[in-house]
């Protein structure tokens, strides 16, 4: 079970960057309502709808794209070598 996976050292570094990233993109995403009133005296009424289109976007945008970054280095560079 998964005391098998915890032992492993891959399954923990990708877990542990897992982590990191998903910590770090929710404290952008509850930074930035902050941002727009503060810095730019933006009402939520303006940048809502704004933020609620380009986060789901860029998050498809970044995972389609980053297959497709993965599918060419894997085919460029096997098993990591030139």
């Amino acid at each position: 079970g998964i005391v098998i996976y915890r032992s492993a050292k891959p399954f923990r570094v990708i877990t542990s960057a897992a982590v990191l990233m998903d910590f770090g993109g929710w404290t952008l995403i509850g930074w930035q309502s902050t941002f727009y009133e503060r810095v730019h005296h933006l009402p939520p009424e303006m940048y809502s709808q704004l933020l609620a289109f380009i986060i789901p976007v860029g998050g498809i945008v970044g995972g389609i794209g980053g297959g497709f970054l993965s599918d060419y280095l894997d085919i460029r560079f096997k098993n990591g070598r030139r």
